[in-house]
């Protein structure tokens, strides 16, 4: 066996776990052939790290480059280390990393949650949305099964926590969470309505933008973004299809904390994310993805959930998405050469804010509090039939 050390990314490599390097040949193991992934795992935390160093870090198996050989994928190569061929050639790595401590979560029991799994309202890489109740209140359930494609319970806890952290009207607000034999079960506030994407691209969609409804969804967005910013949260994946539309008042809500970041707080478990529909180490759709995320793999940050906003924009006002390209390599491509988004250029006038939203130099784009002061600026707003009043 061999030990190894998460790093974290650099501007130019994503985040590994490396070999460390020993000052002698690491131990050989005797093992019976009964072992499965965990024993193994506990062999390799008792060979090489002390009582006190595994306490708050949590340990992997790992290939040889460095990047988690999760659970579910080793038992469905091998049952235990017995039908492992050559054993005897085969060396094991073991990652350890260090995790930020985080609060004990208050689990509901699981009882006063309830779900239908015939209602099914969406599904994503990291479990299944349905109609439902906490106690007696409506409620979409987040139903998240334990080891979904290798996602960790402290992804899990960490979507909890940031949740939990939210209290804005136009932030869905997460009202409990239990934990059941197989599979956490969130219970958020239901809006009765569709996705932003839905709204804006499906024509049997049951939102219907009308009058000045798209100005008014766009300030709500930036509202909530200016919240979290104001919190050190970052959210890393803003797109239509995370923001959801009451079908009668219009109003718009933030959701899906899965990939958001607490700075200074938490720390995102970035080898253990699923790939799926999102890419780079830090999360995120790559259509909305600003380019420093996207092509230079830096770390997330207010600036790039500028830039998705941004994009977003694009897609409220001009009804088509912000880059015409058939895949995430082209997109790249773009990026490299500083090419503004397609959408831009059917972009009326009156919305020009817009732009430095997405501008190439992080530094220069505005806060969300600058975005939300560019929107109510705009002439001809009636807030107070909006909001009951204006400020």
């Amino acid at each position: 066996m061999t030990p190894m050390e998460w790093k974290p990314r650099t501007a130019k490599k994503p985040g590994r776990y490396q070999k460390i390097i020993l000052e002698e040949a690491p131990p050989r193991m005797i093992v019976t052939g009964t072992e499965g992934y965990d024993e193994l795992l506990k062999l390799g935390q008792e060979a090489f790290w002390s009582d006190k160093e595994r306490e708050g870090s949590v340990f992997t198996l790992c290939q040889a480059d460095g990047t988690r050989w999760t659970k579910e994928q080793f038992h469905q190569e091998f049952g235990s280390v017995a039908e492992i061929p050559t054993l005897w050639k085969r060396t094991f790595y073991i990652g350890r990393r260090e995790m930020v401590y985080v609060p004990r979560l208050p689990y509901v029991d699981e009882s006063l949650i309830h779900y239908n799994e015939e209602s099914l309202l969406g599904e994503g890489a990291f479990g299944k949305v349905y109609r439902g109740y906490f106690q007696g209140t409506p409620a979409a359930i987040k139903k998240i099964l334990y080891g979904t494609a290798g996602l960790p319970d402290q992804d899990i806890q960490h979507e909890i926590l940031v949740s939990l952290r939210q209290s804005h009207p136009n932030i869905v607000r997460l009202m409990a969470a239990a934990r059941t034999d197989n599979a956490f079960l969130l219970a958020n506030e239901y809006i009765h309505g569709a996705t932003l994407d839905d709204a804006l691209h499906n024509e049997h969609s049951c939102v219907k933008f009308e009058g000045d409804d798209n100005y008014f969804v766009a300030l709500d967005i930036s509202m909530a973004i200016e919240y979290i910013h104001s919190k050190n949260v970052i959210h890393q994946d803003l797109k239509p299809a995370n923001v959801l539309i009451d079908q009668f008042s219009k109003k718009a809500v933030l959701t899906d904390w899965g990939l958001a970041n607490i700075r200074d707080t938490v720390v995102l478990r970035q080898g253990s994310r699923l790939t799926g529909g999102r890419i780079g180490p830090m999360g995120g759709t790559f259509l909305y993805m600003a380019p420093e995320c996207l092509v230079e793999f830096e770390q997330a940050s207010r600036s790039s959930d500028i830039w998705s906003l941004g994009a977003t924009y694009l897609e409220i006002f001009t009804k088509t998405a912000p880059w015409t390209v058939k895949n995430q390599r082209q997109l790249c491509g773009l990026m490299a050469t500083k090419v503004p988004p397609h959408a831009l250029q059917h972009l009326n006038d009156k919305y020009r804010f817009i732009d430095q939203m997405l501008l190439y130099d992080a530094a220069a784009r505005p806060e969300a509090s600058s975005v939300v002061l560019s929107i109510k600026t705009l002439e001809g707003l009636d807030f107070k039939s909006r909001y009951g009043y204006e400020w």
